[in-house]
Parts: C-alpha cells; structure tokens; sequence
C-alpha cells in the first residue's frame, strides 16, 4: 500500500469514507431539520390561519356591538327630542317671564321715585328754609343775650337809684332771651 501525504492508501481512503458519512450525517440532520421547520411553518400557518379567523370573528362581534349601541342612542335621542325641545320652550318661557318681571319691578320702582321727587324737593327746600330760619333765630338769641349780659353788668355798677329801673330792664332782657328760645325749640322739635 502507497502513502498518500505521509498517510498509508487505506488511511487515505478511511479518512474519505469518514468524510463521506460525516458529509452523510450532516446532511441526515439537515434534512431533519428542515423537515422540523416545515412541521413547524405548516403549524405556524395553522395558527395563524386560526388567529386571523379569531380576529375576524372579534371584530365582527365588536362592530356589531357598535352598531347595536348607535341603535339605542338614536332610540333615545329621538325619544328625548320631544322632551329637550320642550324644556328649551320651557326655559325661553321663563326668561322672558323673568325679564318681564324684573321690567316691571324696574317701572314700578322708578314710578314711585319719580312720584317721591316733588315730595323730596319739598322737604329739601323746608331744610333750606329751616336752616336759614335757625341762623337767623340763632343771631336773633345772640343779640339778646348779649343785651342782658349788658344789663346785668349794669346792675353791677349802678347806684341805688338807678337800682329799680335796671332790674326791670334785666328782667325785660331775660324774659324776652327765654321766649326766644322757647320759641326756637318748639320750632325745631
């Protein structure tokens, strides 16, 4: 037997036949493998076949669902048409009845103010007339308390003689100071 690469011509040859099955072996378990991705690809296209159906099917019920749902709300939205329109005519009512009233109250009120008007001028002009009457009252009792104040320092200085006729002319002063002034208060009372 002849060498081959410092390896014998059966070795040579064993080392082939060993490659041969390796080759073999890996082929074998490539095969296999592909033979498992295919199982596995058929069950994947199985399931997603089954998905698509399941989603088909959710989507169906859910839209029907909807659809179900915009029935009942159309349902009562008509049903509460009637009754929303009512209430807006309601509502319109009463506003105006409130603007109406408050325009009324507005009339009556300014009625009664302009009616008062002539009665509050006239307690006003009184006023003016009363307080010009108080201060001309008011120099009226000045000028006769200073007259028996006058008097009274007379009495101080006068002599025996003139004794009587300036205690009637101070009893003149104080009657005539205190009449004044009773006069005043009842006036203003």
């Amino acid at each position: 037997m002849g060498e081959v690469g410092g390896v014998g011509t059966e070795g040579a040859h064993e080392t082939t036949r060993k490659e041969g099955r390796g080759m073999e072996g890996e082929r074998e378990v490539q095969g296999k493998i592909e033979a498992q991705v295919t199982v596995w690809a058929v069950e994947l296209g199985k399931l997603a076949a089954r998905a698509d159906h399941e989603v088909a099917k959710v989507k169906k019920d859910y839209y029907g669902e909807i659809e179900r749902l915009r029935g009942k709300i159309e349902a009562k939205v008509k049903q509460w048409g009637p009754e929303i329109e009512g209430l807006k005519e309601k509502a319109g009512t009463v506003e105006a009845d409130a603007k109406r009233a408050i325009g009324e109250l507005y009339s009556t009120m300014d009625g009664r103010l302009k009616a008062l008007r002539p009665e509050i001028e006239a307690v006003l002009a009184k006023a003016d007339s009363a307080k010009a009457e108080a201060r001309r009252m008011m120099e009226e009792l000045r000028a006769k308390r200073e007259a028996a104040r006058a008097k009274a320092k007379e009495l101080t200085h006068a002599g025996d003689q003139a004794w009587g006729e300036i205690k009637t002319g101070v009893e003149k002063a104080w009657n005539e100071l205190r009449a004044a002034l009773e006069s005043a208060v009842a006036k203003f009372k």
